[in-house]
């Protein structure tokens, strides 16, 4: 905000100098005009409000608001994290009733404080955790090929549903699709026509990135950032969530970390035809 209101007075400036040099009538200029805005919870300094194992209880959370609101804290971003060894027993698992519970019990009182509170929209960091299914968790593309010469075979069985593409590509940029070759059980008979051949087939496997440093409740995959519905369903787990909670909710939502190892999406080739077609 610092750096925007010195540039904005050297813009000011300047309009100022070049009006002056063509001899124009320079405005009235209003007493307040530079002054500061009225402070509230928005300009004031929020705090990333960790909550290991989500073992927090309403003395402690009322008692902390009152330290941050005498600093001069406007607002606080809670993020559940794993707990600490030994306190298990006061863990609280995110997204139930206890912990929207607590989650309301804060809004409420930072907001009698002139305080606000925004809610990580995980636990630990990045996106994902118990709602994240195998298809929906970040994948990385998976790439096989294999060489076969004119009148000889392919015979291979990969994982059932597994092949997003099989394709082969010949001499004189022949190419065929063997998709609609691949039996029920994933297993493919196919004899090479003339020529030398190259079979591609490609397919994904999870990146094996769970969620790092996750709170009691929300173990489980990164979700794929590059694929729609895996945001869609991941949403699905606060929406229930939600749908039964009656008290204050966060001012915003938010998410805290951006470090998914994600090259790849069950509809990739879907959506570069789409890009292709446009």
């Amino acid at each position: 905000m610092a750096v925007n209101r010195v540039m904005n007075s050297r813009i000011l400036l300047s309009a100022l100098c070049g009006a002056l040099l063509l001899g124009a009538t320079l405005p009235t200029m209003a007493a307040d005009d530079f002054s500061w805005p009225a402070l509230t919870s928005q300009n004031k300094p929020w705090l990333w409000w960790w909550w290991p194992g989500s073992a927090v209880n309403k003395a402690d959370i009322t008692s902390q608001l009152e330290t941050f609101q005498q600093a001069g804290v406007g607002g606080v971003q809670i993020i559940p994290i794993y707990g600490i060894k030994g306190g298990q027993a006061d863990y609280i698992k995110f997204l139930t009733p206890e912990w929207m519970d607590m989650m309301g019990y804060t809004v409420s009182q930072a907001r009698s404080l002139g305080m606000n509170v925004d809610m990580a929209l995980e636990t630990g960091w990045c996106f994902g955790g118990p709602a994240s299914t195998k298809n929906d968790a970040n994948a990385l593309v998976v790439e096989r090929t294999f060489d076969v010469a004119g009148g000889a075979s392919l015979d291979q069985t990969f994982p059932g549903g597994s092949i997003q593409a099989l394709m082969a590509f010949g001499t004189n940029d022949a190419k065929l699709d063997l998709m609609g070759q691949l039996k029920a059980d994933g297993s493919i008979h196919w004899t090479a026509p003339a020529g030398a051949w190259r079979v591609y087939a490609i397919s994904q496997r999870f990146s094996g990135q769970n969620v790092k440093r996750a709170a009691p409740g929300g173990v489980g995959p990164m979700l794929n950032p590059f694929y729609p519905p895996a945001m869609a369903d991941y949403l699905k787990w606060f929406d229930g969530a939600f749908d039964s909670y009656t008290g204050p909710k966060p001012h915003a939502v938010f998410q805290d970390s951006y470090e998914y190892q994600c090259n790849w999406s069950p509809d990739f080739f879907c959506a570069v035809q789409t890009v292709a077609r446009v």
